[in-house]
């Protein structure tokens, strides 16, 4: 899945532990896929689809918010410029005059948006894809650590395995 694209273009994919996570994970995709502009998975899996936990609804007015900025002025717009913190390019509103661009599968010219063939460019633009993705693990939480800080050996699960290996565990 991280590398289902065409050319070397990680993806960043989140993957809910529990039926109730994937509430709060879908906010959390959606407020990465706009902050970075790019592509976010969700991935899941049956046991998660299937399952089934108690879980209400939160107040949506506590729900964190998530901010686009379109621009609106054609003053120098690059549609290939990109933020210098978060590499995400401006996304602007199709059919805004003076805004329009080339969007498509093709590679395009670092800042003017141009189709290129040039491979140097193809290059820098594979390495911005995989720097965007890299720079998004500084706007997320760091994993957490379940037990004891300390011991002989850890256990790694990520999605859906979390509640069997969970169980596992606290039969060992």
């Amino acid at each position: 899945v991280m590398f289902g694209r065409n050319s070397d273009s990680p993806l960043a994919v989140i993957a809910p532990a529990t039926p109730s996570e994937c509430f709060n994970m879908a906010i959390e995709a959606a407020r990465l896929a706009f902050k970075f502009m790019t592509p976010v998975i969700i991935l899941s899996d049956g046991y998660i689809a299937n399952g089934a936990e108690p879980w209400k609804l939160p107040d949506v007015t506590t729900l964190p918010k998530i901010s686009i900025q379109h621009p609106k002025s054609s003053h120098e717009f690059q549609p290939y410029a990109r933020d210098p913190k978060t590499l995400a390019r401006p996304w602007a509103i199709p059919g805004t005059p003076g805004l329009m661009h080339r969007i498509g599968g093709l590679e395009k010219s670092d800042i003017s948006g141009n189709v290129s063939y040039d491979p140097v460019n193809h290059e820098k633009m594979c390495r911005l894809r995989l720097e965007k993705i890299a720079r998004m693990a500084d706007d997320i939480p760091p994993a957490e650590v379940m037990g004891p800080k300390q011991g002989k050996f850890l256990v790694v699960s990520w999605g859906g395995t979390y509640g069997a290996v969970l169980s596992a565990l606290e039969n060992l």
